[in-house]
């Protein structure tokens, strides 16, 4: 009937129809009875079936958006549409609607058949599907490395904090700013935090073997030892903990397998002192050397021996502990006195080495140190080894041993570069003229 007042022109056909069935029932014989009963079922049987094709036409034409919010409804719910394809439903999606029982319905001739259905909800929101952000993974601590292999959980290996290397310097004199920050520099290229354990002797010789004890009792990692002094007491101190050395060849000795470092030749540079001196005096035939009462500084005072023997000049030693020895030399006769001075590598310390520069200033004669501090204190020349590189080059050696290198494997060096360094205030105040060839020869000149 919803049909028929959706569709108004059903409605005579159908008129017809039923009028049709009225009269045959009414005008037929009474042979004829058995026809009634088919006639009438047929057409209730027809109009079911108008009824079932306008129930699905209506159902067909509900407005999608009807169906849009139906089916959020059914989503904001929890329940899941047959039509979305549910594992239990066993119903196709298109009998759905064919299933369903119609809504009930309300015939009225005059008045068109308005159908009555439930108030459309309003729609739902929409639940946004997006992924749910996670906050980002913390950082890994410090000094932590994580591996992973594939089929195993992820491993966490800590590595324990740095190590502090120890480094106990052993100093014949006094261990000045100025070296120690040389040392430091070159240890800056390698991976180690380095501290230093500094003790001086200031020139007493006798306290360097207590000093080089008590460095091996704190366990260093490596004894720096600066001076032949120092190196000698380092190596009665310990054979075992690596000992890197700054000195004279006099104080090295290959067969120690726990030393090495830089010396120079003191050979070699007895005779660039002797053939400096012979041209500012010449002719040079006597000369005063200071020299201390370790075994390394007699040994740098026989080398200057077998090279003034073989250039004619005759050495005269004075040991820097035997008090006022070398003002004695210059109280001699004229015809005795010496012509010059050499002081060797280390010596003496500043309260001797003010000492020596004032007796070579009232006696007027040229004195060479093997240190351009001396000269900066006041000598007139220095001649000796880069002290710079040498230190660097002991520090690069420090540094290789935390490596870890073994000292056997470090060659003991020598240096190949020797700096002359020029005093002309002092050569104007002790009226001496300096070749101009030697001036201009000299890596540095102070004015």
């Amino acid at each position: 009937m919803q049909a028929l007042a959706k569709d108004p022109e059903l409605r005579p056909w159908m008129h017809e129809m039923l009028n049709g069935l009225w009269g045959n029932e009414t005008k037929a014989p009474a042979t004829g009875a058995w026809r009634r009963p088919a006639m009438i079922s047929g057409g209730v049987a027809f109009a079911a079936l108008l009824i079932a094709a306008g129930t699905w036409a209506l159902l067909g034409s509900r407005p999608l958006t009807d169906r849009a919010t139906a089916a959020r409804a059914e989503q904001a719910s929890g329940h899941t549409p047959p039509s979305m394809g549910s594992r239990g439903s066993t119903t196709p999606p298109h009998l759905e609607s064919a299933t369903r029982p119609p809504a009930p319905v309300t015939v009225s001739s005059p008045v068109p058949t308005v159908a009555l259905s439930a108030p459309e909800l309003p729609p739902a929101k929409a639940q946004p599907e997006t992924a749910k952000a996670l906050p980002p993974a913390p950082p890994p601590p410090p000094r932590a490395i994580a591996s992973a292999s594939a089929g195993s959980a992820p491993a966490v290996e800590v590595q324990p904090g740095r190590r502090t290397y120890r480094v106990g310097w052993l100093d014949s004199g006094r261990a000045t700013a100025p070296y120690q920050e040389l040392v430091k520099q070159a240890l800056v290229g390698y991976p180690r935090d380095v501290a230093f354990e500094y003790r001086s002797a200031d020139g007493q010789a006798d306290r360097l073997q207590e000093l080089a004890t008590e460095l091996t009792q704190l366990n260093v990692d490596v004894v720096f030892a600066v001076g032949n002094p120092a190196i000698r007491a380092a190596k009665r101190a310990t054979s075992t903990i690596p000992i890197v050395m700054v000195g004279s060849d006099a104080a090295s000795d290959e067969s120690s397998p726990n030393v090495t470092g830089v010396t120079y030749s003191s050979a070699e540079l007895a005779r660039g002192w002797l053939g400096l001196l012979r041209e500012i005096r010449s002719p040079l035939t006597r000369v005063a050397v200071v020299y201390g009462a370790d075994p390394g500084s007699r040994a740098d005072l026989t080398s200057l021996q077998t090279a003034a023997a073989n250039a004619g000049v005759k050495i005269q030693s004075s040991a820097i502990q035997d008090g006022d020895a070398l003002g004695s030399l210059f109280a001699a006769p004229p015809s005795e006195r010496p012509q010059a001075i050499i002081v060797p590598l280390g010596l003496p310390v500043p309260a001797q080495l003010a000492r020596v520069t004032d007796l070579a200033a009232r006696a007027r004669v040229p004195a060479i140190y093997a240190s351009s501090e001396s000269v900066e204190a006041g000598g007139l020349l220095a001649y000796g080894p880069s002290t710079s590189a040498m230190y660097r080059r002991a520090g690069s050696y420090i540094g290789k041993i935390f490596g870890p290198t073994n000292p056997r494997d470090l060659p003991i060096e020598h240096p190949t570069r020797f700096e002359l360094v020029v005093n002309l205030k002092t050569a104007r105040a002790l009226g001496i003229a300096l070749p101009q060839v030697l001036v201009l020869r000299a890596d540095r000149v102070l004015q």
